[in-house]
């Protein structure tokens, strides 16, 4: 029992002792050997004094020690040190080499979960992971159960922007590329597989000639003051329909204020711009006509104003000649609706 063998961690903790070892386990060694192995003499944690003989593991940097008391030291206990201490070192390579088993083991479960979370990264479903670990197989539930949740969210947004005539899109600096949710495809004209789906260039060469340098400018002023921007224009789908797009944009910055990525929404307004261009069209033709009704009235007046011989028949033909023209106006219309 005065004999004691100790395991010290990488840090010199106690993690392993054959004497007291509820007293001393979690707690740092007195004695930190400074060389991979060898035979010194030292203290013991609680003082007292003893000749110790040490080794490290090369693999995991574990110390294996063991101690035995300077007064207990005679020439013939020397051969039980000798073997108290290959014990020592049989233990070591015993637990170096469960160690070693159990790491791996450990190492593989957590290659499991670091591809499950990349595959969610990317957006894909997960697959269950079955590895020795619970613990693992666990957080990879919970991974594939949040991928699944992810992917359904995905799945409503799309169905929303595509009721909505609306898509998503994020562009990065990193690859220059333009990520759209699949809504884009009708709008566009274009397949999602279609290499022009994510194509900055091909987008941009495809918005009006007319509305090609506005756009530039509206998404090039964007800074860390004014991130975002909204610009209308016109964009030709490849079988020649012109579309009515409006796109509202935030921009991302890094520390030299240059723009690292812009996420936003296009809408498709094109019926709205339609009807702004059918309402400003009645408006100039009701203004046109305005102009000639008011015309007309001036030309009565002046006419009934020729001949009349006082102001009470100068009212009445003025009278007669407005009720006249307002007669034949609803015969014109009446006609018109029976066609």
């Amino acid at each position: 029992e005065r004999h004691v063998a100790t395991i010290l961690d990488a840090q010199g903790v106690i993690i392993a002792r054959t004497r007291a070892y509820e007293t001393y386990s979690g707690r740092a060694a007195r004695f930190v050997p400074g060389r991979p192995s060898g035979v010194v003499n030292t203290k013991e944690i609680d003082g007292k004094p003893v000749l110790t003989a040490w080794t490290t593991s090369n693999i995991t940097g574990w110390v294996v020690t063991a101690s035995v008391p300077r007064n207990d030291i005679e020439t013939p206990l020397m051969e039980a040190f000798a073997a108290l201490a290959g014990m020592g070192i049989v233990t070591l390579l015993g637990s170096m080499a469960l160690a070693w088993g159990v790491g791996d083991r450990i190492s593989g479960a957590l290659r499991s979960l670091a591809k499950a979370g990349v595959e969610l990264g990317e957006r894909k479903r997960t697959n269950p992971i079955h590895t020795p670990v619970e613990e693992v197989n666990e957080i990879g539930e919970a991974l594939r159960e949040a991928g699944e949740r992810l992917h359904d969210y995905e799945e409503r947004l799309e169905k929303a922007l595509w009721a909505a005539g609306m898509f998503s899109f994020e562009w990065s600096r990193h690859d220059d590329a333009i990520v759209r949710s699949s809504s884009a495809a009708a709008l566009l004209g274009v397949s999602r597989d279609a290499a022009e789906f994510n194509s900055r260039a091909e987008f941009r060469a495809r918005i009006h000639p007319q509305d090609q340098e506005r756009f530039t400018r509206a998404s090039m002023a964007v800074t860390p003051q004014h991130p975002d921007y909204r610009i209308e224009y016109r964009y030709i789908k490849p079988d020649g329909e012109t579309m009515w797009f409006e796109t509202s944009g935030y921009a991302e910055f890094d520390h030299n204020d240059a723009p690292l990525r812009v996420t936003g929404f296009t809408t498709d307004v094109t019926a709205r711009k339609q009807a702004e261009m059918r309402q400003a069209l009645l408006v100039r033709e009701l203004h046109h006509r305005v102009k000639n009704n008011l015309a007309t009235v001036l030309a009565v007046a002046n006419l009934s104003g020729r001949n009349a011989a006082s102001i009470d028949e100068y009212k009445r033909k003025f009278r007669d000649r407005i009720q006249s023209m307002a007669r034949s106006h609803t015969l014109l219309t009446e006609s018109a609706f029976q066609r």
